[in-house]
């Protein structure tokens, strides 16, 4: 994007500077995975102008250990076991009969297909 069209848009939404440094200090925590860096983006926005930026924050605010867990310990994840659970829960699901077209997926769009 050229400079002056950046220009236009800042004057036109100026919004997009905070929100374009607010952004930046968020990934650099994410990028570094350094806590202190964490403590200071949330001092520096936890009573920012704009609420949802705010309300953001204090989220992080509120899982604070779950957040630093992260940044600190990057290779684990609980993402086997969320895909498990939601294996589990699809065959529930389709035990029941709850599961309509939508969110069958695959299982269900065979028994439509013509041979």
């Amino acid at each position: 994007m050229s400079e002056d069209a950046f220009e236009r848009l800042e004057n036109a939404f100026g919004l997009i500077p905070h929100l374009s440094t607010f952004l930046l200090a968020f990934y650099n925590v994410l990028l570094h995975r350094d806590v202190a860096k964490l403590d200071l983006f949330i001092n520096d926005y936890q009573n920012d102008s704009i609420e949802p930026l705010s309300v953001f924050v204090s989220g992080l605010q509120k899982d604070y250990e779950a957040v630093k867990n992260s940044l600190l310990y990057p290779c684990i994840s609980n993402g086997p076991m969320e895909g498990t659970n939601n294996k589990i829960k699809m065959v529930r699901r389709r035990g029941y009969g709850r599961v309509g077209i939508e969110m069958g997926g695959p299982h269900y769009g065979k028994s439509f297909r013509r041979p």
